[in-house]
């Protein structure tokens, strides 16, 4: 496993010692790092990508030739970068979104290539109302992409409230063709967004919106300074969680997150609601939506979503 603790890379591993933590090297600079992604392709599993807050991204290779400590080398876009995540059978495309909206799909071999001064994109999309926010307001959508693990032609991503998904060979144009999009509904501005499409069902995916207080507002334009809105966000009672079947995509199904029960190592019943007795919530609300994954695997007949709540999982069944 592989993390960030400020601008360290780090390599987290189980052996017969224990847990061993090794560091990779750091990022240059103070600016936050806001995604990881390690390259599954074969013969290509030393390379490890991540994305920051000064709108750089680093390609780090764990094994150089040379066999001396791990390198990097840097690609820079226009905007913080929210998404890095290499193709799962291309690896010389990565998927990079920003927050102005804009997602690209970067060949980083080809940018750098000897001889290549500039970045060489394979293909893009936008957001419109995210892009023309950024440009008009200086609004920075702070959010995440992912690819569909049915099919790699087809991308999803959130921006702020607003969700899309893509589908980058629908022709031989550099720019992906839009397929759905809508809102979330959140009603007060939301902060960080997580999307996340279902391993075990391709219609199926799930959006969470963190939303942040007044307060927050104001330090969403430090993204840019390092500014870690994973540490400072706060759950607010908008704060939703929504999973959505693109067979019918305007009635998706919305998740009252704090309201559900913990799962501690016992066995699950995933018959049950998670909703505490009283109907009061079950889950400190001090703690924001940490990030959303599924399992890689149906239990019985449902679908499953982890939820991470500050230092608490939930697994909530989506679907039955």
């Amino acid at each position: 496993m592989v993390i960030a603790v400020g601008n360290d890379i780090q390599l987290v591993s189980d052996s017969d010692q224990g847990v061993i933590v090794t560091s990779v090297g750091k990022v240059p600079g103070a600016s936050a790092v806001l995604d990881i992604a390690w390259s599954n392709a074969s013969g290509y599993e030393q390379y490890l990508a991540t994305a920051c807050s000064d709108n750089s991204i680093q390609l780090w290779d764990l094994e150089p030739a040379n066999g001396g400590t791990p390198i990097y080398r840097t690609l820079m876009v226009s905007a913080p970068v929210q998404t890095v995540a290499f193709h799962p059978r291309l690896p010389k495309l990565l998927l990079v979104v920003d927050a102005s909206g804009i997602g690209r799909f970067i060949d980083w071999f080809a940018s750098f290539a000897p001889g290549s001064h500039k970045l060489q994109t394979a293909a893009s999309f936008h957001e419109a109302k995210s892009v023309a926010a950024n440009i008009t307001q200086g609004v920075q959508s702070l959010g995440q992409a992912a690819w569909q693990a049915q099919d790699f032609n087809i991308v999803g991503a959130v921006f702020g409230s607003r969700w899309s998904i893509w589908n980058v060979a629908a022709d031989n144009s550099k720019t992906a063709q839009l397929q759905v999009s809508g809102t979330t509904g959140t009603h007060v501005q939301p902060g960080h967004s997580f999307f996340a499409f279902a391993n075990t069902n391709s219609r199926l995916f799930a959006v969470a919106n963190q939303a942040l207080t007044h307060t927050q507002l104001a330090s969403t334009r430090s993204l840019a300074n390092g500014t870690d809105l994973h540490s400072r966000a706060t759950a607010d009672s908008d704060s939703t969680i929504q999973v959505i079947d693109l067979a019918f995509p305007q009635s998706p199904r919305t998740i009252a997150v704090y309201n559900q029960t913990a799962q501690v190592p016992s066995s699950v019943d995933l018959h049950t609601t998670g909703t505490s007795q009283s109907g009061a919530s079950s889950v400190p609300c001090a703690y924001g939506i940490q990030g959303i994954a599924w399992l890689p695997h149906r239990i019985a007949n449902y679908d499953v979503l982890l939820v991470a709540i500050g230092a608490r999982i939930l697994a909530i069944p989506a679907t039955s």
